[in-house]
């Protein structure tokens, strides 16, 4: 049962990008406590955290941008900073401007995104595209 609500379009998140423990503990008639301490179960709940972890910081329009005419490899609209230990959320610019334009203003705000490990089969398309 909790593996069909994890897989289902209606996963109860918290904040838009946590999955919803207490929603789906209640769901399931068991405390949330029993989700996160039972290992079979936190395995399960903490996949699919970090497949919409994942979801949120890949870009979804573009694989590349342009700005200020140096490539950028999209790193979506909610950039994680090593440097800070925490995501960036320019989530909000989505509906009023659109996913493209959110995605390009968190790429552009990451400073790191024209140089972080970008592997080579990903330098030589955005060579071959420019």
């Amino acid at each position: 049962m909790l593996k069909e609500i994890l897989d289902s379009q209606d996963l109860p998140l918290t904040h838009g990008r946590s999955v919803g423990i207490k929603q789906i503990a209640s769901q399931l008639g068991v405390g949330d406590g029993v989700l996160r301490t039972t290992p079979c179960l936190s395995v399960l709940v903490e996949r699919k955290q970090r497949e919409i972890d994942l979801s949120l910081r890949q870009g979804k329009t573009k694989r590349t941008f342009t700005i200020g005419g140096v490539p950028h490899v999209n790193i979506g609209a909610t950039p994680w900073s090593p440097e800070h230990q925490r995501a960036f959320d320019f989530s909000a610019l989505i509906e009023p401007y659109g996913l493209k334009y959110a995605e390009k203003i968190g790429t552009a705000f990451y400073p790191g995104s024209h140089e972080a490990e970008i592997p080579e089969s990903l330098l030589q398309q955005v060579a071959a595209f420019s």
